[in-house]
């Protein structure tokens, strides 16, 4: 082999010595450092000499950017290279090489590189070192080798590595992540090979967190876009720029109102950035009010062209305050039992788009209905001021008689006018027979397109009803089989980006590190708490709020019961599977009962023991003594778990290893947490009186019951909208068979659209729950127009 030469580069490797290794291998597991992981394509693996290669020069360009920045961290004056297999093998071969050279030396030593690393990898996945992985890697591991080099399958059973990293050492400056992240585009991820793939961030996730922020702020652009499609909407359906203009002022208006209502007057100081989703919320339902509006007083004013303004509106606006009324209210308790959600982000957010929807709706009858009689008025003196979209004739007046067919006006029925009919309704067909009603509606049909369709379709639709009904059924079934099959997510982490981008392939391939994987395999520090209440006394509607200590008052370990109990448990604790001491901590009463052992035996006991401790050999121990002794005890060993108050002891907890951690599939923590919890409450039932409220609690535990709540929130809010929709239509339609074609509708848009959801391979994770809860706020608005338009038909006209 000739030796290849490169000052600088040979004499940083000669500063990597094993101590100096040692101390960058401890530096590296800082979350701020540049890293890249490489993803080798087509199933090769990255110890392949061309992979290999491009790896290598791959690091050697983004190396010289970090080194152009003054960036990095140096040894003998130069870039430190990155914590890689590329540097790996430059140690091995105790020389520099450039890539394509240092490559056709690696594959000489690969097979043995790989028999030394299946060798480690076993040994720690299978021997004692999980057990304490605070010590020094195995023997068996190359005193080189770092745990970011393989994946979590690479071992005997699988020969090649599918994934790896780079680790560039950067200084630890205040605004690294930032700095880092504004060189992202010149960093090198091997674009021109064919073999591999890189993808670039650190492990704190700067880079993606600096991707979201705008990316986050650029999607509020699309409510802006959400309104104007709804102007468009609203324009095109009510070809009136005035109405648009109203229409879109008290949707605007719901939004600050609410706002009041909801920090003002309800109190609720917690306002998360998920509350701004309402927007699009409002946006949708406010339209359909305005359209509700609209659309009564156009077919009334149809029906009844010589009418005046006063008259239409007596007719329309009570009805359709009624209609909006009945899926306004239903729409807002759907959002309200969101609320029900012990998961405070979810339930202001219900709590918010309740009101939302419901000051939406006052808005509506004090703008919209206004203005429609204000429009009225403009076109009925021929008229518009420009805030019509089309060219009207002048209505004739009240009294004025229709020409066309020479016939009266329909503003007069049997020589009455509107005005004397009670209630100046539309009971046009009250008093008479059905041959008659339904001549009126063929007229009618003739003079409105959108009616002309409706029925059009209602002909052929009506002759395969009893088909559609069967396929409808079928639908349901199937929907509610796949929906039921609705799953939480493997792990708990909120993503908000694609998986396609750089910055989300880093994290994902990040998980498939040795690394990785064993971090996740070691769980995480869990406590046993004795003293204290499991309570929170903060604000449940805020999580910023927190909770004080509530002492648990019958808490008394003094006692000799107490003492034996509270030794015994200790070592009964930690001798079940689910338990394992946290970095050789002990659990304090068995440490302080050693002790005392000790100074009893000691020629030379310390003064802790002579002055507080009564001379005992052990637990138990005279009751006077035990409390001052232990605590003493304590502050002199710097143990943190012992809490006194007025010479009592009031608390004492440990830590301990937990085998899950947040991060893991919903079913493992649920089957974890009962395990301990069973465990748990036999301890406490055989408990002395001063020790039964023991419990154990874990961060990790807190994800689990959010998923939980999450889940139950979803089925909960469901019920409630499906219950009040099937209340609010057969109190409104009198009608026992229509309810239950609503519930069975309703129903179905939520098993149809969550049966979409599980095919598209969605989980009930926290973004999703909120699209859930938009679902169902949303999905009886249309079974309950419906209703109350075919309820509210009056007359005897055929169905």
């Amino acid at each position: 082999v000739i030796k290849k030469t490169d000052g600088r580069n040979l004499q940083q490797l000669e500063c990597l010595t094993d101590e100096y290794m040692k101390n960058i291998k401890d530096m590296a597991g800082q979350g701020y450092h540049l890293t890249s992981m490489w993803k080798p394509k087509d199933g090769i693996s990255a110890f392949d000499k061309r992979v290999f290669q491009d790896i290598c020069e791959a690091e050697q360009k983004t190396m010289s950017v970090l080194e152009r920045e003054g960036i990095c961290q140096t040894c003998a004056g130069v870039c430190i290279f990155p914590l890689s297999i590329v540097l790996f093998a430059r140690l091995r071969l105790d020389n520099y090489f450039p890539c394509k050279d240092l490559a056709d030396e690696w594959a000489k030593k690969r097979s043995e590189v790989e028999k030394e690393f299946w060798e480690c990898v076993e040994e720690l996945k299978e021997g004692d070192w999980q057990d304490n992985p605070s010590e020094e890697l195995p023997t068996q591991c190359p005193p080189e080798f770092m745990l970011s080099f393989v994946d979590g399958d690479f071992g005997a059973d699988q020969n090649f590595v599918s994934y790896t990293s780079s680790v560039f050492l950067v200084k630890g400056l205040t605004d690294i992540g930032d700095t880092l992240y504004k060189l992202v585009d010149e960093y090198d991820r091997a674009e021109e090979s064919e073999l591999v793939e890189g993808a670039y961030d650190t492990k704190w996730e700067h880079f993606s967190k600096a991707y979201a922020q705008p990316a986050l702020n650029s999607d509020i652009i699309l409510a802006t876009g959400s309104a104007v499609i709804t102007a468009v909407a609203i324009l095109v359906h009510t070809r009136s720029i005035w109405i648009t203009i109203i229409g879109l002022f008290q949707i605007c208006l719901s939004f600050p109102l609410s706002y009041f209502v909801y920090k003002i007057i309800f109190g609720l100081q917690y306002f998360p950035v998920l509350n701004f989703i309402g927007i699009f919320v409002i946006f949708a339902l406010g339209a359909d009010d305005i359209f509700v509006a609209v659309d009564k007083w156009k077919n009334i004013r149809l029906d009844y062209p010589s009418a005046t303004t006063e008259e239409v509106a007596g007719m329309t606006l009570p009805d359709a305050a009624g209609a909006m009324l009945l899926t306004t209210v239903t729409t807002a308790v759907a959002f309200f039992g969101t609320a029900l959600c012990q998961v405070a982000a979810l339930r202001v957010f219900g709590i918010f788009c309740g009101l939302l929807v419901l000051i939406d709706y006052f808005m509506c009858i004090l703008l919209v209905f206004p203005a429609l009689c204000i429009y009225d008025k403009w076109l009925s003196r021929g008229n518009n001021f420009c805030c019509s979209c089309h060219v009207c004739k002048k209505r004739p007046s009240e009294n004025s008689k229709a020409t066309e067919n020479g016939e009266e006006a329909k503003g007069v029925e049997n020589g009455e006018e509107i005005s004397s009919l009670p209630n100046s309704n539309l009971d046009y067909a009250k008093n008479e027979v059905n041959t008659a009603a339904a001549e009126e509606l063929r007229g009618i049909e003739k003079n409105s397109f959108i009616r002309r369709v409706i029925l059009g379709f209602y002909f052929y639709f009506h002759k395969i009803r009893w088909l559609v009904f069967i396929v409808s059924i079928a639908a349901i079934i199937v929907s509610a089989f796949f929906a039921a099959r609705l799953e939480l997510p493997k792990d708990s982490t909120v993503r908000f980006l694609n998986k396609d981008v750089e910055y989300e392939k880093n994290y994902h391939w990040r998980q498939n590190l040795l690394e990785t994987v064993l971090e996740k395999s070691l769980g995480n520090r869990a406590t046993v708490t004795f003293g204290i209440t499991p309570a929170d006394t903060g604000n449940h509607n805020n999580p910023r709020s927190g909770s004080r200590l509530v002492l648990d008052e019958t808490f008394d370990p003094s006692t000799n019961e107490g003492q034996v109990y509270m030794l015994d448990f200790c070592n009964r604790f930690f001798e079940q599977e689910f338990a394992s001491p946290y970095f050789n901590q002990e659990c304090p009463v068995a440490a302080f009962n050693e002790w005392l052992g000790e100074m009893a035996n000691s020629a030379t006991p310390e003064n802790v023991y002579t002055n507080f401790c009564g001379n005992a050999d052990g637990l138990p121990m005279p009751q006077e003594y035990f409390d001052l002794c232990l605590f003493e005890w304590a502050e002199l060993k710097k143990v943190p778990h012992v809490l006194q108050r007025n010479g009592s002891v009031k608390v004492i907890y440990f830590y301990y290893r937990s085998r899950v951690r947040f991060d893991r599939p919903y079913n493992e923590l649920h089957n974890e947490w009962n395990l301990i919890e069973d465990w748990m409450n036999v301890e406490r039932a055989m408990a002395p009186a001063g020790a039964k409220n023991v419990f154990q609690s874990s961060g990790d535990f807190w994800w689990y019951d959010t998923n939980k709540a999450i889940q139950k929130s979803a089925y909960v809010s469901a019920g409630i909208a499906l219950a009040f929709a099937s209340c609010i239509v057969l109190i409104s339609s009198r009608s026992v068979v229509l309810m239950l074609f609503a519930l069975v509708t309703i129903g179905y848009v939520l098993t149809s659209t969550t049966a979409m959801l599980v095919a598209s391979g969605w989980k009930l994770g926290f973004l999703e729950s909120i699209c859930f809860a938009i679902l169902v706020g949303v999905s009886c608005d249309f079974v309950i127009h419906f209703g109350h338009a075919y309820a509210y038909l009056p007359g005897n006209v055929s169905r």
